[in-house]
């Protein structure tokens, strides 16, 4: 690696959970926090069968009631649903001191921030470091708002991020790719519910509420009936998927894959040489050089809990497949990503 002598550095943080374009769905279209599970499936009966992408980005980036987005989730740490590698050991950051090698300086500092809980936290607890060391510190809720400035050595750091990132969930069919959505169909094993008639007054004696009983819809796993506009592009977005045998199931990320391929940008220097490297990446994160199909999962009290487990109170997280990543990069001639051994040895 060269020695970046006093070159000024820029450091970029993508620390935001979901980085694509949401929809803007309603307040209500999640359900209430503790809803039960008929109330949890409302927006699904309404809108029909829904992809896990569209999922992911409601239970994760809801306006209000998102995951990360609403500040009464404790989210991280003991109190939290999980914990990250840099609060297990000190030795994470050791190992990492010295990345990128050379006495650069650090000149500012960007954040990629959705939630604005999240960025008054970072705020807070940068203020003081950044105001020491004469960093200038920006947030920003894109990475497409982050300029691509070949002056300056660009370093990105990617800690657990891409995991986090809303997927399609694809099947290999005889016909070719269907998507795997989520519908909302009642469960015949549910416990039978007694519905209370809406024209007795709350405090009426459960011997005289009047009711029906019903199945509790739950949420489920349904196959579309032909290719979906998402299942015909990301199909075919790469010959590794091509080769998987019928009935195979691949997790793709098309917002990792722009990501990505932004990232590359930031760091890519228009003269194309070695010696004119405009930056350099780590993007630390679960997951290989390989297609998944059943990583998806989710995390609610430090245990691992059914995916619809309460909607926008659990993490939801996915390997990540690091040769999709490597495929984003493809075009800018960069050499893309090494092993976690290969880093630390």
């Amino acid at each position: 690696m060269k020695d970046l002598g006093s070159v000024k550095l820029r450091i970029y943080s993508p620390t935001g959970k979901s980085e694509s374009v949401r929809p803007e769905p309603t307040r209500d279209s999640l359900g209430p926090a503790s809803s039960n599970p008929g109330s949890d499936t409302s927006f699904s009966e309404t809108t029909g069968p829904i992809s896990f992408s569209t999922y992911m980005q409601m239970c994760l980036s809801h306006p209000t009631d998102g995951y990360y987005t609403n500040p009464a989730h404790a989210v991280f740490g003991s109190k939290g649903d999980f914990i990250t590698s840099p609060e297990i050991s000190q030795v994470f950051g050791e190992v990492f001191e010295h990345f990128p090698a050379g006495r650069a300086a650090v000149n500012a500092i960007h954040l990629v921030e959705t939630s604005n809980a999240m960025q008054r936290m970072q705020e807070e607890r940068l203020q003081s470091t950044a105001k020491k060391y004469g960093w200038d510190v920006q947030w920003h809720s894109s990475l497409q708002d982050v300029a691509h400035d070949t002056q300056v050595y660009t370093m990105v750091l990617a800690h657990e991020f891409f995991d986090a990132l809303p997927f399609h969930l694809l099947e290999k069919t005889k016909e070719g790719w269907n998507e795997v959505l989520i519908a909302s169909v009642p469960d015949p094993t549910a416990p039978k519910i007694l519905k209370s008639s809406p024209s007795l007054p709350d405090n009426a004696s459960e011997n005289i509420i009047r009711g029906v009983l019903e199945t509790s819809p739950r949420f489920r796993q349904v196959l579309s009936r032909s290719p979906t506009v998402a299942s015909s592009l990301l199909g075919t977005s790469s010959p590794r998927f091509q080769k998987l045998p019928v009935g195979s199931r691949v997790e793709i990320s098309p917002s990792a894959f722009k990501i990505a391929h932004r990232i590359g940008e930031l760091l890519h220097s228009h003269n194309g040489t070695a010696e004119d490297v405009a930056g350099c990446a780590l993007i630390v994160d679960y997951g290989g050089e390989k297609a998944y199909g059943s990583s998806f999962r989710a995390f609610k009290d430090h245990k691992i809990v059914d995916v619809f487990h309460r909607p926008g109170e659990c993490d939801l997280t996915t390997n990540v497949d690091f040769a999709y990543l490597k495929d984003a990069i493809a075009d800018l001639g960069m050499f893309g990503c090494l092993s976690f051994s290969q880093v630390i040895i």
